[in-house]
C-alpha cells in the first residue's frame, strides 16, 4: 500500500494538459489500488470521496465530462484481485489448448481439479484452483466454470470452493446442457450454480484479451477473406475495363479488392521466404486499379525487412536476403505503404561494417547492400 501512495505521486502524471491522459490515468491506477489495499486492511476506503473530488477537473476529451468520469471508465476497471485472476485464468482456458502456455504475472494458480469438455462449436471448462498473489501472498481457493458458445458468446462463474459431491453435480449438469442445448447461451447455463455476478471476456487480461480478440475476428472474417480472394482472382479483367475505360470502380469492389490483395500480402510478408514474384504481380495490379495497400502492411514490412537483415547480420556473405529486402521495400512503396525503416537502417550500417571487416564477401553481395543502402537512404560512405 505504501509503494503504490509514493508511486501515485510519479510527476509525469501530475503535469498534463488534460486528465484524460495516459500519465494521469497510470496514476490514478496507483492511487486506486492503494484505496483497494486499504479497504482489504481496514473494511472502509475514502473512494467516493475521491471520485467526488475527481468530478471537479473538467475533461477537455469528447464524451468525457470530467476526471470521475475517467476514473470509472478507464481506473476502476482495470483494477485486479483474485477473482478477477481466476476469471482471467477460467475464460482463457477456453481459448489456450496448451494450459502449460497460461501464464499470469505476479500470480501462481495451483490447479486441483479440472474437467474440459467440447461439443459442436462450444467449450466447457470446470475447475477448483487455488490462487495466490506473489506480491502480498493473498490466497484464495475458489472454484470456476467457463463456457463458450459460437466463437465469442463466454460466460464464467466464481465461487467458494464446495465439496467433491457438489462439485461433481456441477460440472455433470453443465455437460449436459451442453450436449443437450442447440443453442446455448453460456449466461443462462451457468447463472444458477453462482451467486456472484459472472464475467464476460472483457475479464481478461488486455494482452491476452487482445490475441483472444484477433483470433476470433480472423475466424468471423474468414468466410469473408475467402470470398474476396476469389473475387480477386476472378476480377482482373473488369477491372482492367474499368482502367482503360477511365470509369470509376464501383466502391463495393474496390474495398473488397483492398481486403483481398492486402491479405494476400501479409500472408506473402509473414511466409519464411517470400514469394517476390506474386509480391510483384499484387503492386502491379495494384498500381494499375488506382488500390492503395497501407494499413496493416506498413507495420509488418518494417518488421520483416528487420527480420530478414538480422538473418543478414548472421551470413553477410548471402546477397539473397539483402535483395528481398530491396524489392520488399520498393514493392510495398509502390503499393501505397511506407514503413518503418529505423531498424532496417540500424541494421544495414551493421551488416555494413561487418561486410567491410570480412575480405572475402563475393562482389554480387557487396552490390545489393550498396542498393540497400541506398534504398534506406544510408550513406554508402
Amino acid at each position: 500500500m505504501q509503494r503504490h501512495c509514493m508511486l501515485m505521486y510519479t510527476s509525469c502524471g501530475w503535469f498534463f494538459d488534460d486528465i484524460s491522459g495516459i500519465e494521469t490515468i497510470q496514476v490514478l491506477r496507483y492511487a486506486s489500488r492503494a484505496l483497494q489495499l486499504a479497504a482489504e486492511l481496514s473494511g472502509g476506503s475514502p473512494e467516493s470521496e475521491l471520485v467526488d473530488i475527481l468530478a471537479g477537473a473538467v475533461c477537455n476529451r469528447p464524451g468525457l465530462a470530467n476526471g470521475a468520469e475517467v476514473y470509472e471508465r478507464y481506473v476502476s476497471p482495470a483494477r485486479i484481485d483474485l477473482f478477477r485472476v481466476a476469471a482471467h485464468y477460467a475464460v482463457f482456458l477456453l481459448f489456450e489448448r496448451d494450459l502449460e502456455q497460461i501464464n499470469i504475472n505476479r500470480y501462481e494458480v495451483k490447479t486441483e481439479r479440472l474437467v474440459i469438455t467440447e461439443s459442436t462449436g462450444a467449450r466447457l471448462a470446470v475447475g477448483t484452483a487455488e490462487f495466490r498473489s506473489n506480491t502480498t501472498t493473498e490466497t484464495r481457493r475458489l472454484d470456476f466454470a467457463s463456457c463458450l458458445a459460437g466463437n465469442h458468446h463466454v460466460a464464467c462463474g466464481l465461487g467458494e470452493s464446495i465439496s467433491e459431491d457438489a462439485f461433481s453435480d456441477m460440472s455433470e449438469k453443465l455437460e449436459q446442457v451442453l450436449r443437450d442445448e442447440k443453442q446455448l447461451f453460456p449466461e443462462t447455463a451457468l447463472a444458477p450454480f453462482f451467486d456472484r455476478p459472472l464475467y464476460t471476456l472483457s475479464s481478461l487480461f488486455k494482452d491476452e484479451q487482445s490475441r483472444v480478440l484477433r483470433e476470433i475476428i480472423d475466424d468471423a472474417t474468414e468466410p469473408l477473406m475467402a470470398e474476396c480472394g476469389r473475387l480477386f482472382v476472378s476480377s482482373g479483367e473488369i477491372m482492367d475495363f474499368f482502367s482503360e475505360a477511365e470509369m470509376p470502380v464501383p466502391k463495393e469492389l474496390h474495398r473488397a479488392l483492398e481486403l483481398a490483395m492486402g491479405e494476400a500480402v501479409e500472408r506473402i510478408l509473414k511466409d519464411p521466404r517470400p514469394d517476390m514474384e506474386s509480391l510483384e504481380e499484387i503492386a502491379e495490379d495494384a498500381a494499375r486499379w488506382n488500390i492503395k495497400l497501407d494499413g496493416p502492411i506498413t507495420l509488418l514490412a518494417g518488421d520483416r525487412m528487420a527480420e530478414i537483415l538480422e538473418a543478414s547480420l548472421q551470413d553477410p556473405w548471402d546477397e539473397e536476403p539483402l535483395d528481398t529486402a530491396v524489392r520488399i521495400l520498393a514493392l510495398v512503396g509502390e503499393m501505397g505503404a511506407r514503413p518503418e525503416i529505423r531498424n532496417s537502417q540500424d541494421l544495414a550500417l551493421q551488416i555494413k561494417k561487418r561486410v567491410g571487416e570480412e575480405k572475402d564477401i563475393p562482389s554480387p553481395t557487396r552490390e545489393k547492400l550498396a542498393l540497400l543502402l541506398e534504398a534506406l537512404g544510408v550513406s554508402a560512405e
